[in-house]
């Protein structure tokens, strides 16, 4: 009897389903209304790995063309990002929402010139001149809090926060005044918004 109901016993079934999400950053689109215009794209791809932590790659693109009296600057480029997020919300409270806190490292490459720079000259006039389009390479690492939430059933909708904190650039004529995924360079440590929508495709996870 004893065998037969140790036999017959099963254990719980503890598989429960994580995901692979794709998403859009829509916060990036506010680039459009901003002075000067900052046109801008972003994805996000993120999966879970483990309970609660989840691998993020992200990648997009940016430009600005930024017009003063003396000068002008266009600057465009793409930027990638590695790194994960960790969810603090317990699994008991609910499977598929989230409040996260994440890192990742960055880098952006992207062209930079500058057009109709006057030169104050000894005489009379100015000198007018320009810089060659350079390409420039940017790393920074960022810090990251925001909350997921399960509008229907594997679409997301989410906001959060970023800390940029810049490293470094490689060698140019002109010191950046825009680097997409980072933004203004006149700071070193940059703070950003994002507003995503995204959609799962599940999968199963043991835990």
């Amino acid at each position: 009897m004893l065998f037969t109901g140790l036999s017959g016993y099963s254990q719980p079934d503890t598989t429960r389903y994580g995901g692979i999400r794709f998403s859009v950053d829509l916060a990036r689109g506010l680039g459009w209304l901003t002075k000067p215009k900052q046109p801008a794209y972003e994805l996000i791809v993120d999966a879970e790995v483990k309970d609660g932590l989840f691998v993020v790659a992200e990648g997009g693109q940016a430009s600005l063309t930024f017009e003063k009296y003396n000068y002008n600057l266009a600057s465009q480029g793409v930027y990638g990002r590695i790194g994960f997020d960790k969810n603090f919300l317990k699994r008991a409270y609910n499977e598929n929402e989230m409040i996260y806190g994440g890192f990742r490292i960055s880098g952006g490459r992207f062209t930079q010139q500058a057009n109709n720079i006057l030169i104050p000259g000894n005489y009379w006039d100015d000198m007018i001149t320009a810089t060659e389009p350079e390409d420039i390479y940017a790393f920074w690492f960022e810090f990251t809090a925001g909350i997921r939430a399960e509008l229907f059933r594997n679409f997301f909708i989410g906001w959060g926060f970023r800390t940029r904190m810049f490293l470094q650039t490689s060698d140019h004529q002109l010191n950046p005044y825009f680097i997409p995924g980072y933004g203004n360079t006149l700071k070193s440590v940059s703070m950003g918004f994002q507003y995503i929508i995204a959609y799962r495709i599940p999968y199963k996870l043991k835990q």
